[in-house]
């Protein structure tokens, strides 16, 4: 049963700027791994800050309509909340995965919470799409 689903799409050149930034900042919204990802070997990559992004971003969107339609969040979840607590990777087969920290979005929800997640993202040069659906 699909418990919630959400999609982002992000402009790639949005996070040009982004480069610029302290990895203190960063981690508002990446993890450690995902920051190492994005600054590459040499240089930043918007497209793949973009992705990981739009997938954060579509992951709460999918969470959000999975913790309202079982009425019983305890109190509002907000996006800065979530980002620390999930990680976009690609698996060993290369498809595209989350990791995610149930135990702290339980907490901050106020009930215990864990679906599975299936996600997928794209980029190409100027946007970045990512779809989550949690069951």
């Amino acid at each position: 049963m699909i418990a919630g689903c959400g999609v982002d799409l992000v402009r790639v050149d949005r996070l040009d700027r982004w480069a610029t930034f302290a990895d203190e900042r960063l981690h508002r919204v990446f993890t450690e791994r995902e920051i190492a990802a994005i600054r590459g070997d040499t240089k930043w990559s918007s497209q793949r800050a973009a992705v990981f992004f739009a997938t954060k971003e579509a992951f709460y969107k999918a969470l959000s309509n999975a913790l309202v339609a079982t009425g019983r969040l305890k109190q509002e979840v907000f996006f800065g909340q979530v980002c620390p607590l999930i990680h976009v990777q690609k698996s060993t087969w290369g498809i595209p995965e989350l990791v995610v920290d149930w135990a702290s979005i339980s907490k901050l929800a106020g009930f215990t919470c864990a679906w599975q997640v299936h996600c997928s993202y794209a980029h190409e040069r100027e946007y970045a799409i990512a779809y989550v659906m949690l069951s």
